[in-house]
């Protein structure tokens, strides 16, 4: 690989703003772009070029949402005067420097082993050239720039690749600025069904998510809970579900089964991951309590339910992120709850990976645990939608608002409920 030239840069914020700015507009968007491509290209090629390529993917993903979301930022509004200063931008740059060393080292494997892609090899040897000249450009000249800039004024000279026009950033990139920068030529919007049901529309494209009445197009359901599977039974768009529960209904469909939790599924112009997850136990002694009252009070819907319930199928419950046009959201059910341990949550946060939108149902209950968890994972938009609340107060149950759950995590956490709709 040939390096980058290098040429002399007085250090000044309007240059170091426009390194960063160029960083992102180049070697970003190359990855953004070309990181899932590339894995479908790859899709037969041996493991030997498989496994590295999927490990520095995810590590990428991590990486760049990281360097977008806080460090690149911060960089921006040290250039501007308002930043957090050299020793704000420390802690941050250092992480990123030891992360450049684990994808150097992913790198190298994939070098080795890039004759083996076949007719996709020269492709990831260009996507990996850029990915070291990125490395070094930041390790090389944007950071120590930065760093510098942070301690105070002192032009001093460093090894930068030559300048291209760029615009000068804002001290914080907007949403639109984000979205700009990645591609996107719309922002992904999600529709509240009521009941359980969700509707993600990322571009022109719509994909309805345990939709309680009868829709027309793609649809994924995650449990077989009654109210989940209510709009599946009629309706004739392509569908996806765990293979038990396709059975069960006695439909045709793509199965969501473990082996859809990396490589997922193609689903009316989605790309849609499953994961499952252990639900929130039914029997927790209050609970208990309450659908006991219940019960006695309507016993015939109690006994229709136990019937239902008795019949359906031993699925788990998924968690699903669906992708379109590099756009991801993330629909996590009712995974975070308090029983939840933390090992579980932190390895759904990694599944999931950034996302534009992380979307999780919190029960009775459960509130602070899931706005709490929620803010574990790397997304854009953190959303408690509620997910249960009508089927409570079917059940004679009693319900909260969604605003409970905003006390608990005030950082940007947002609320959908019935009838409401979320634009990134």
């Amino acid at each position: 690989m040939t390096a980058t030239p290098v040429v002399a840069l007085a250090l000044d914020a309007a240059a170091v703003a426009a390194l960063a700015q160029r960083v992102l507009d180049t070697h970003h968007a190359l990855l953004h772009r070309e990181l899932p491509a590339l894995a479908d290209a790859l899709r037969v090629a041996p493991e030997a070029v498989r496994a590295p390529y999927t490990a520095l993917r995810r590590l990428l993903d991590d990486h760049l949402w990281k360097e977008e979301q806080i460090l690149f930022p911060a960089i921006f509004a040290t250039c501007a005067g308002a930043g957090p200063g050299g020793c704000g931008l420390m802690g941050p740059i250092r992480q990123m420097g030891a992360e450049h060393v684990e994808i150097a080292r992913l790198e190298a494997l994939l070098r080795a082993a890039a004759p083996a892609a076949g007719a996709a090899a020269d492709r990831l040897i260009a996507l990996l050239d850029d990915l070291a000249a990125h490395a070094r450009t930041e390790d090389e000249a944007l950071f120590p720039a930065a760093l510098a800039l942070g301690q105070g004024p002192s032009p001093a000279a460093l090894p930068v690749p030559p300048p291209t026009p760029s615009p000068t950033p804002s001290a914080e990139p907007t949403a639109a600025h984000r979205a700009a920068r990645l591609g996107r030529a719309t922002a992904p919007r999600v529709r509240h069904l009521g009941w359980s049901g969700l509707a993600v529309e990322l571009g022109d494209a719509v994909l309805y998510v345990d939709p309680h009445d009868e829709v027309t197009g793609p649809i994924a359901l995650t449990w077989s809970e009654q109210e989940r599977v209510a709009g599946a039974r009629q309706a004739r768009g392509p569908l996806a579900a765990h293979s038990g529960l396709l059975r069960w209904l006695g439909r045709p469909g793509l199965a969501l089964d473990l082996g859809a939790a990396e490589e997922g599924v193609q689903l009316g112009g989605f790309r849609v991951r499953a994961l499952p997850y252990t639900p929130i136990p039914y029997a927790t002694p209050a609970e208990a309590l309450r659908k006991a009252a219940s019960a006695a009070l309507h016993p015939l819907r109690a006994a229709g339910r136990i019937r239902y319930t008795a019949s359906r199928p031993a699925d788990p419950p998924l968690a699903l992120t669906v992708e379109r046009d590099g756009l991801r959201v993330a629909l996590l059910g009712q995974a975070l709850h308090r029983f939840q341990s933390s090992a579980v949550i932190d390895a759904l946060a990694a599944w999931a990976g950034p996302c534009a939108m992380a979307i999780a149902g919190t029960d009775y209950d459960d509130e602070r645990a899931t706005a709490e968890q929620l803010h574990r994972f790397a997304a854009e938009t953190r959303v408690v939608a509620d997910l249960t609340g009508t089927i409570r107060r079917a059940l004679g149950l009693p319900t909260r608002p969604l605003s409970t759950s905003a006390r608990f995590a005030p950082g940007g956490l947002r609320l959908l409920g019935p009838a409401d709709a979320l634009v990134v």
